[in-house]
C-alpha cells in the first residue's frame, strides 16, 4: 500500500479528514482511501514542498478536531 500519510481511524475523525481534503484542494491533490483501520492519504501535485504540505495537513486535521471538540 503506497501512502504518504496513515491516520488511525480510532484517533482521527473521518469528517475532519474529509473537510481538510476539501480545504486543501487548491494546495494539493489528496486521494483518500481506507485500509486495515487506517485512513490512507496519498498526495500529488502539491503547490509547495510535499513533506511540508503533508505535515501542515496533519496539523490542520488536528486543529479541525479541536474545534469540533472544544466548539
Amino acid at each position: 500500500m503506497k501512502a504518504d500519510l496513515l491516520l488511525h481511524e480510532g484517533l482521527y475523525q473521518r469528517q475532519c479528514v474529509e473537510q481538510a481534503v476539501q480545504d486543501y484542494r487548491a494546495l494539493a491533490h489528496i486521494r483518500v482511501s481506507h485500509s486495515d483501520g487506517y485512513i490512507v492519504c496519498t498526495f500529488s501535485r502539491c503547490s509547495y514542498d510535499r513533506e511540508t504540505t503533508i505535515k501542515e495537513f496533519s496539523n490542520y486535521i488536528i486543529d479541525l478536531m479541536n474545534q469540533v471538540t472544544l466548539g
